[in-house]
């Protein structure tokens, strides 16, 4: 059997079988207990204020890992496009805090795959319990 090597499922490839979507959000966990890891190193260094989101992310990461919850996934979207939003108020200098973009972005993508991921996983089971 082939071992699949594939890297990064989570940023491109289609979510069409149970185990791309259980690996797409395995690696999403992982990216976000490291964007939780971020912050707690940003509260240490440049704000207190980041502490908040550390509990958030880490808590929100926590859960996804333990349910695969749809819930927790549409949360990750919510905290992410907020993110977006406060990265661009703080650009435009109309609040305190970050300015990357990028980083933002990719949270953002990730949340959403991370929320295919779920919603594919959950019509597998709905598919399963039609057939048996």
């Amino acid at each position: 059997m082939k071992k699949n090597t594939t890297k990064f499922v989570a940023i491109y490839h289609k979510i069409d079988t149970k185990e791309k979507a259980e690996k797409v959000l395995k690696e999403s966990v992982l990216a976000f207990f490291f964007i939780s890891f971020l912050m707690i190193l940003a509260g240490f260094f440049l704000n207190k204020s980041y502490f908040i989101d550390f509990a958030i992310v880490a808590i929100l990461a926590f859960f996804l890992f333990m349910t695969s919850s749809r819930i927790v996934a549409i949360l990750f979207v919510l905290w992410a496009t907020g993110g977006i939003v406060m990265t661009i108020l703080n650009i435009l200098g109309q609040t305190y805090g970050g300015t990357n973009i990028f980083l933002a972005i990719i949270t953002l993508w990730i949340a959403i795959r991370t929320v295919q991921a779920t919603f594919f996983l959950k019509s597998i089971v709905k598919t399963s319990h039609k057939t048996h």
